[in-house]
């Protein structure tokens, strides 16, 4: 099933003109440069509870191209000492010395766990690697709550803000029929607080 729904647009930049802050060491990157399905296996692991539905049609080929094109750099983070992905991250290159944080995200077990913050210095510092100048990104109102105050907290400003709308899948599931339970975001007990 899916549904027509508005969707707000944050348009966000930084600039790189000084090195950024060199990240803790909590979490270990590595490039992915092949496996179009470990990458597809990725994007619905992080992307699911947020509704990432704009290459769940992709076939082989396209994951593959993807991955071909040298603008194109995919990160996978794993917290230090474990094998399991948290996370993954992909900078495209564009004119003038700008780089698009396209994707990225944690998988929904390591949210909570405060990664976000750390992850996201990794992909601005390489970014500066690749040598942008600039940097670029979009989030919307399907995102994490905290995915706009991290990006606001690291140095991003708000260029831009408009809505469009789309039909989006109720529910991305990690194959057919897989009948994963949804990912719930916790909401703040705010009558407690008020109770205090």
């Amino acid at each position: 099933m899916a549904r027509y729904q508005s969707i707000e647009v944050w348009h966000l930049e930084m600039d790189l003109t000084v090195a950024p802050t060199e990240p803790t060491g909590v979490i270990n990157l590595e490039p992915l440069t092949a496996l179009p399905e470990f990458y597809r296996y990725l994007y619905i692991a992080v992307g699911a509870p947020w509704k990432w539905y704009m290459r769940l049609g992709w076939d082989y080929a396209q994951w593959d191209q993807l991955l071909s094109d040298n603008k194109v750099h995919v990160f996978v983070g794993y917290r230090s000492g474990q094998g399991q992905p948290l996370g993954f991250f992909e900078l495209r290159e564009l004119p003038d010395r700008t780089v698009k944080l396209a994707y990225f995200g944690l998988v929904p077990e390591m949210i909570g766990e405060q990664l976000g913050g750390e992850f996201l210095d990794h992909a601005i510092r390489e970014a500066w690697h690749i040598g942008a100048k600039r940097m670029t990104l979009h989030t919307c109102s399907m995102d994490h709550p905290s995915a706009l105050p991290n990006y606001l907290a690291r140095g991003f400003r708000v260029r831009r803000h408009d809505r469009f709308s789309d039909t989006v899948p109720d529910d991305i599931q990690p194959w057919p029929d897989a009948r994963k339970p949804a990912y719930v975001i916790e909401q703040p007990d705010t009558d407690s607080k008020r109770a205090s």
